[in-house]
């Protein structure tokens, strides 16, 4: 079958079943894109009744009818561990079986937030020939575990086809091939859910960040220099971000803000935190 002529290629969604909300929102957004430029897209996922997708003739969802718990939910922690290493061998089997049944019929399959539980589906997919990409997510990190699954990066960069990075700063940390990269992937806005609505000649100065909430993303500098920002003062600062750092994020800097507001001697700003998951 792979080798019919078509105009538009048969492409395969493949994530991992997170039990965070928030992946989805992401995987929907990437499958409302694909839909458009496939023939036929596969989505291979667990928890689907997340997704959000638009109706479609083209597209077939594939529901591995499991999730991921979060190992804080399950106590003591060695049985959340046990019961989350077996959930994560079920969700890979299920979907290397998945690309076995469809591989006659996929031309590339798109990895998307699933690393780094990908490496035994990456070989299932070069085994039945499908072309592979990655759009390239990950962060850099310093934690012991995040380290050593990064041993695999250079077998798993070696496989794919191609990765598409939401950063080009990835592509150095790693010491990616570039030959192997495509444009940046996942960017857009979708301009028939956000629309404009003020003009911005008549907008007041809001200050605002959407990200994870950690000192890598150069937070904490850019608390401290609000403040010097006279026009900007009395304004509601607002940060968007991950739940993880929550305690630590909020002390931290509104500590920093109420310290420089006072040497400043003006009014000290609100700072509003808001979590999504």
């Amino acid at each position: 079958m792979k080798q019919e002529i078509r105009t538009k290629p048969i492409v395969a969604l493949i994530s991992f079943p997170w039990a965070s909300k928030a992946p989805y929102k992401l995987v929907s957004q990437a499958a409302n894109i694909l839909r458009r430029i496939s023939k036929e897209l596969v989505i291979i996922d667990g928890n689907i009744e997340r997704l959000d997708i638009e109706e479609s003739d083209n597209i077939k969802i594939v529901d591995l009818r499991i999730s991921v718990h979060q190992l804080s939910e399950i106590h003591p922690l060695l049985i959340s561990l046990m019961k989350w290493f077996i959930e994560l061998l079920i969700a890979e089997i299920r979907i290397c079986k998945q690309i076995k049944l469809n591989g006659n019929e996929i031309d590339t399959a798109i990895f998307y937030l699933i690393y780094p539980y990908y490496f035994f589906p990456l070989i299932t997919c070069k085994i039945n020939n499908i072309k592979v990409i990655e759009i390239l997510t990950r962060s850099p990190s310093n934690r012991p575990l995040a380290k050593i699954l990064t041993l695999q990066n250079s077998i798993l960069f070696w496989l794919l086809d191609g990765v598409s990075p939401e950063s080009t700063h990835l592509l150095q940390f790693y010491h990616f091939n570039r030959k192997k990269k495509l444009p940046l992937g996942h960017r857009y806005i979708d301009t028939d859910e956000y629309r404009l609505i003020v003009p911005f000649n008549k907008r007041g100065n809001t200050i605002g960040f959407i990200g994870r909430l950690i000192k890598e993303k150069g937070i904490i500098e850019f608390i401290e220099s609000i403040p010097y920002i006279e026009e900007a003062i009395e304004q509601c600062h607002k940060f968007i971000g991950c739940r993880a750092a929550e305690k630590h994020f909020a002390g931290i800097c509104n500590a920093l803000f109420r310290r420089r507001t006072s040497q400043r001697k003006t009014s000290e700003g609100r700072l509003h935190v808001r979590h999504e998951q």
